[in-house]
């Protein structure tokens, strides 16, 4: 069960703590809303971009955040990577998961000797990090919430307000000292969890991301548009769900409420009844998360990478790691890199033959 850290508390608690050297490293839609939730906050964070444009476009106008929150943040301490410095105490990594072979050895050295970096990515990037920097210096934080880059400058929040939560937990080698920083200063870019199991959040976020992140992706259209659609786009968007679920219990990992909904309880099936009443009704469990569309699609989009094989391929990975078969997962990983090759377009139709 999750120990839920409201803000004040966490305020309370942070007016106590020394002032501590913090930067966030990767300033896209993640990185946007997160530096500059903590910098309104009155935070004194670094925040790290190495795209010329972004980092000139922050100095002059600052960050501004839509969508279910709406905040301008006129004056960001936006910097290079070159102008980054050391001894710092906590570094919150936002960059897209396939950079961190790059990034976290650049931030290994940058670290104080107790600093600890923290990563919002999906999957589970922990392991490579911890590898790197220590497994006293690594914690994970699972974000409840999505938000899209709309601009150099600009962030979209796109997930209802009431859910803008992230999930902290103790991790192997982390202090009682580190942990509770982190936890304070995530406090004030949203309402924090505490998490006896981290790998319970984490797996639940990747649920979300496997399934309907993945299928919006190849659709290009909204979440709406998948869990909304035919009756044969549900089911796979259930079945891609489930794989998920059978492959996460086979790793001993459990799965929480996803933005106050059990996932488990609504989502997985034995009979099928349980399957025709899922799918049935998706569009009225799922009805608040209409808008949003997965990060994955905004970077295949831009032709860039996408952190499918962080995703989908974790799901498969583990699958074969534990005997389970993945095929839909699988499936969704090679059409996401058929359209990042351009070999295939966004369009709905894509699921026909599936």
């Amino acid at each position: 069960m999750a120990e839920k850290f409201t803000q004040p508390a966490l305020y309370e608690m942070d007016s106590k703590a020394p002032k501590l050297k913090t930067a966030v490293v990767g300033i896209g839609a993640l990185g946007k809303v997160i530096g500059g939730l903590l910098t309104d906050s009155g935070v004194d964070v670094e925040l790290i971009e190495k795209d010329p444009v972004k980092v000139a476009a922050m100095m002059a106008n600052g960050i501004r955040i839509t969508g279910t929150r709406q905040i301008t943040v006129p004056k960001v301490n936006i910097l290079s990577p070159e102008q980054m410095g050391q001894g710092y105490d906590i570094v919150i990594l936002t960059t897209k998961a396939y950079d961190n072979e790059e990034a976290v050895p650049f931030i290994a050295p940058k670290l104080k000797e107790d600093g600890v970096i923290v990563t919002l990515q999906d999957g589970f990037p922990e392991k490579y990090i911890s590898e790197v920097v220590g497994s006293n210096r690594a914690m994970g934080c699972a974000v409840e919430w999505g938000a899209s880059q709309i601009g150099p400058d600009i962030a979209e929040i796109t997930s209802d307000n009431r859910f803008l939560t992230l999930h902290v937990g103790r991790m192997p080698g982390i202090s009682s000292g580190q942990l509770m920083n982190v936890r304070n200063l995530l406090g004030k870019a949203g309402v924090v969890h505490y998490e006896d199991n981290l790998r319970s959040a984490r797996w639940s976020r990747l649920l979300v991301c496997c399934s309907l992140g993945a299928m919006n992706t190849i659709n290009g259209g909204t979440f709406s548009h998948v869990f909304e659609g035919s009756w044969k786009v549900r089911g796979i968007l259930l079945e891609a769900a489930n794989e998920c679920m059978r492959v996460g219990w086979a790793s001993g990992a459990d799965f929480d409420p996803v933005q106050g909904i059990d996932i488990v309880k609504c989502f997985h099936y034995r009979t099928f009844i349980k399957k025709w009443w899922a799918i049935l009704s998706m569009p009225r469990i799922l009805t608040n998360h209409r808008k949003p569309h997965s990060s994955m699609q905004t970077d295949v989009k831009r032709g860039g990478k996408s952190e499918v094989d962080y995703i989908n391929g974790v799901v498969v990975q583990y699958g074969k790691k534990y005997g389970v078969p993945t095929p839909v997962n699988e499936k969704l990983q090679q059409m996401i890199h058929r359209e990042m090759a351009g070999e295939m377009i966004f369009t709905k139709f894509n699921f026909d033959n599936f």
